[in-house]
């Protein structure tokens, strides 16, 4: 009998149920850091052509957390929308330095690191590929299904409204203050780069549908950030006129002989403009709408802002000049003297030098055994050349015993290879022990 094959349908994702867009799903390439370091050069030319154009960015967990830091995250990556990675899954192993080195192929320009060893969680940010890095502490935050919950009448759909970047303001960012202050003018560059620059003269009106406010309270050096919807209202109309412009559903003729009947039957009294000031009113051009998009074209609209959240309460607490490491520029709670910065800066050139001399002997020991291994085979080669010019005469030809030779001279080339990897790893982890010293 023939066996009937089973048929396999491709599961569809369910969208979610809070009206975000369902997304897809990226897994981290198992992949070495070596085999990333040979894919980023490779590709370093493509990735600075494409970079400055739109940023991308990652939003990712490390180290151990609560079960409120995954919810974050989730609010995180959908303010970064759509130049991000909405369902990237991380691996419990995955170090940082793993995200680092996939950054230049996958056309990375900002990781955004989640970490959480005290109550309050820490959000660090790192621009690709030399730096710098900001770390913030999360003092106070709201979750996205903690404002919506509040909202009276939230948005139903939010698929409509992460498909363009955010707009972002920087408000009491003045100059003054940030000269004064360097780490918070690194703060607000770190901001702005995150996100695509908008031409004022060039942009549609269409595409801005969200905003994100950063206000800098001068008095505790917080920043509060919000994440607002922007929204459309008509103005000047009765409310019955509203419900029809604003919605797809028409209004039930059956028991009416005129439309004015429909009209006049609510309260026809029309709403006041100074409800909205006039600064909030625009007229909205006329665009091809789709079948059930509601009629808001030519015609004076009130610009509404709706909250989504996430709120946070954010303060820098450092500031490094490398990648997720190198000399500390700022510290909100360590000062050192001339002296200290010296001495840590003369460590830190120190170590940086074993290290280079660490990488340099172990690719001449790959680049050794490369060449032993072609030797090897150009021998083995010539032998069994003679071998069969041998049986062609009729002559028999004994086999010597370099096989053994090579061997053992393989097995040494291993271990050079082997404690030079495990120099640079034991180097790692050190790096990664004065980190979290530091912090």
């Amino acid at each position: 009998m023939a066996k009937k094959r089973r048929r396999t349908r491709s599961k569809r994702e369910a969208p979610p149920k809070d009206g975000s867009a369902p997304s897809e799903i990226v897994t981290m390439p198992n992949t070495s850091r070596k085999d990333a370091a040979k894919l980023g050069k490779d590709d370093s030319a493509m990735v600075d052509a494409t970079r400055g154009k739109v940023p991308h960015s990652i939003v990712v967990r490390h180290g151990p957390s609560t079960s409120h830091l995954a919810p974050l995250v989730a609010d995180l990556r959908l303010i970064m929308e759509p130049n991000t990675a909405i369902k990237l899954r991380e691996r419990k192993n995955a170090s940082i330095k793993d995200y680092v080195a996939i950054a230049g192929p996958m056309d990375v320009s900002h990781i955004m690191v989640v970490t959480q060893r005290s109550k309050t969680p820490n959000i660090r940010i790192s621009r690709m590929p030399h730096g710098p890095t900001i770390t913030f502490r999360v003092e106070q935050y709201t979750l996205r299904a903690q404002v919506r919950a509040s909202l009276h009448k939230p948005p139903l759909d939010m698929n409509k409204y992460i498909h363009q970047s955010p707009l972002v303001i920087l408000n009491n960012f003045e100059a003054d203050i940030l000269a004064e202050k360097r780490h918070l003018k690194i703060a607000s560059l770190v901001f702005q780069s995150m996100f695509p620059a908008i031409n004022v003269k060039t942009v549609k009106l269409g595409d801005c549908k969200r905003v994100l406010l950063l206000n800098l309270n001068e008095d505790n050096e917080t920043i509060e950030l919000r994440h607002y919807l922007i929204r459309t209202k008509p103005v000047g109309v009765n409310r019955s006129i509203k419900r029809i412009i604003t919605t797809s559903k028409l209004p039930n003729l059956q028991s009416a002989e005129d439309i004015s009947e429909i009209l006049n039957a609510r309260s026809g009294y029309a709403t006041s403009d100074s409800e909205m000031e006039a600064d909030a009113q625009v007229e909205l051009p006329r665009v091809k709408r789709a079948r059930k998009e509601p009629i808001t074209a030519h015609q004076r609209s009130a610009v509404c802002l709706t909250e989504v959240g996430p709120r946070m309460t954010l303060r820098v607490i450092k500031v490094e000049d490398g990648v997720f490491g190198g000399e500390v520029q700022y510290h909100a709670f360590e000062t050192r003297s001339q002296v200290e910065v010296e001495a840590l800066r003369a460590k830190h050139n120190e170590k940086e030098r074993l290290r280079k001399e660490r990488k340099a002997k172990q690719e001449e020991n790959v680049q050794r055994k490369r060449e032993l291994e072609e030797s090897k085979r150009e021998l083995k080669l010539a032998k069994r050349k003679a071998r069969e010019e041998a049986a062609a005469r009729g002559e028999t030809v004994e086999d010597d015993d370099d096989e053994e030779v090579d061997s053992e001279e393989d097995d040494e080339a291993d271990d050079d290879a082997e404690s030079v990897d495990g120099g640079v790893a034991d180097d790692d982890n050190d790096e990664e022990d004065e980190e979290a010293d530091d912090e």
